[in-house]
């Protein structure tokens, strides 16, 4: 077991986004609850249309800016892009996904492939006893352009304040970290038995035991 500490610096990017079979829109700010299939008819909560996406092949999520507050489970191939200005396709900034310091944000399991991508999305106020922000196992998904902000691994062993990743092959490019907190290792990532591809990655006053801006690597 070692703990490896890493700091680099972030470089903007855009996030380009595959043509998929579907694309579904989300809008925070809709005042009911439609079935994705336009802005003028989007869904307001991130689960719902995870759930209403294909498990056969994968969907592209539009999310226009703003704040959505439930923790969201993945367990097939989507591809989840924040920061939209409404009624476009144009993305202009992010969308923050708010765990309101009671539960985890993003869990993704299942043997997802790479085909499940998250981008131009603020992860942060997540609450768990490992993984806070985001959790990942045997999975091999796509992080671009995210920010991870003031999540914690709450538990008295509580591993990876912002990312969890368990037996998977992830990248990770333009990232940035800040202000996550865990009891024991990776107050930032804990990294359990995988190999994750990490460029452009930035720590910025993230906690372990009271250590600063910490990875943790555990590899048997």
């Amino acid at each position: 077991m070692k703990s490896i500490l890493l700091t680099v610096i972030a470089v903007a990017s855009i996030f380009s986004i595959a043509t998929a079979q579907t694309s579904r829109y989300v809008d925070p700010n809709a005042t009911s609850n439609g079935n994705g299939s336009s802005w003028a008819n989007a869904f307001n909560n991130l689960q719902d249309v995870i759930n209403a996406s294909g498990s056969s092949s994968f969907d592209n999520i539009c999310i226009a800016e703003g704040a959505l507050y439930l923790g969201s489970t993945i367990t097939h191939n989507v591809r989840i892009y924040g920061g939209y200005k409404i009624g476009t396709k144009t993305q202009t900034g992010f969308t923050v996904l708010d765990g309101q310091n009671t539960r985890r944000v993003i869990s993704i399991t299942g043997g997802l492939s790479s085909d499940t991508r998250l981008g131009r999305l603020i992860i942060q106020n997540g609450k768990q006893y490992n993984a806070g922000g985001i959790y990942v196992e045997n999975s091999t998904p796509i992080f671009r352009n995210l920010i991870f902000h003031n999540n914690t691994a709450s538990g008295a062993n509580g591993k990876g304040g912002g990312l969890y990743v368990k037996q998977s092959s992830l990248e990770l490019t333009n990232i940035l970290y800040t202000e996550n907190t865990s009891n024991s290792n990776g107050g930032a990532i804990y990294i359990e038995n995988s190999y994750p591809v990490i460029t452009n990655v930035t720590l910025t006053n993230n906690y372990e035991n009271e250590k600063f801006n910490k990875i943790h690597l555990n590899r048997l």
